[in-house]
């Protein structure tokens, strides 16, 4: 399939139309389109190597890539933890990439992405994956997680870097400017969202049975670390849920139920 890619080259489209199992990953060149026949529709690739899985990693900048209507599975089943480097998708040095109506599931993380622009994540299942579903590195700007399902993560949902998390680039240490909206967040065992960067927005998206995994903080659906500065919680619905906010600059407004706490959440120093 990897030689097909290349033949195909920047700006080809590659279908796939039935499930196909790989020994290796795939690396994606700039403006290219893999597309399936939508999820559960029969395209699928299933990835047996503990590495990445799909790959859009350059060394110069690059972009406009386009993952829409595939199945991704990797080698780390649930019960299976054989695979600890495996990676569903890993983006880097990008600028604008589509990953669209794309389930990622069984690697140890499902998407990841450092120094890369505009990457818009939109009607995507990222769940079941042995560690974190989705990690957004340093230097990772504009993103946009919107209309899908983040669910049963064996670390956190969304884990969003910042200061200390990871070597910097250069000088740079954190990231801007990531919305999530209308995301269903279930069943991740540390929790849903994780955020220890600048300006996170988390709007109209539902938190239940997130963060059961620590037995001092049960039900944690949303951390915002201490050098999270300015993130916005607006609009949400936390079904089970609390919010552990660790900035004063965080504001939250207009959430389900509303923002004053609850005996659950206040009782665990906590909000909703």
């Amino acid at each position: 399939m990897q030689d097909l890619i290349f033949e195909l080259g920047p700006t080809g489209t590659l279908i796939v139309d039935k499930a196909c199992t790989i020994g290796a990953g795939l690396r994606l060149p700039p403006r290219f389109t893999l597309k399936g026949k939508g999820i559960g529709a029969g395209g699928q690739i299933k990835f047996l190597n503990d590495g990445i899985g799909l790959s859009m990693c350059q060394e110069a900048p690059s972009g406009y890539v386009t993952i829409s209507g595939i199945d991704l599975y990797g080698p780390s089943a649930p019960g299976n933890s054989t695979a600890p480097h495996s990676t569903g998708i890993a983006i880097a040095n990008q600028n604008i990439v589509y990953l669209t109506n794309v389930r990622v599931s069984d690697f140890q993380t499902g998407v990841s992405g450092v120094g890369s622009y505009s990457v818009f994540i939109n009607g995507c299942n990222i769940s079941n994956n042995r560690g974190d579903n989705l990690v957004i590195g340093y230097n990772s700007n504009g993103w946009r997680i919107r209309d899908g399902i983040v669910s049963q993560a064996g670390g956190w949902g969304i884990n969003v870097l910042g200061p200390g998390d990871d070597t910097p680039i250069g000088l740079i240490n954190t990231s801007n400017d990531l919305l999530i909206d209308g995301v269903r967040m279930e069943s991740n065992y540390r929790g849903a969202v994780r955020t220890n960067a600048y300006g996170t927005r988390v709007t109209n998206s539902r938190f239940e049975s997130n963060g059961l995994g620590s037995m001092t903080m049960p039900h944690r659906g949303l951390l915002v670390e201490s050098q999270a500065q300015d993130a916005r919680i607006l609009t949400n619905i936390f079904s089970s849920d609390c919010i552990q906010i660790q900035n004063l600059s965080t504001q939250r407004a207009f959430n389900i139920p509303d923002d004053r706490n609850t005996t659950q959440c206040a009782a665990l120093g906590f909000s909703r």
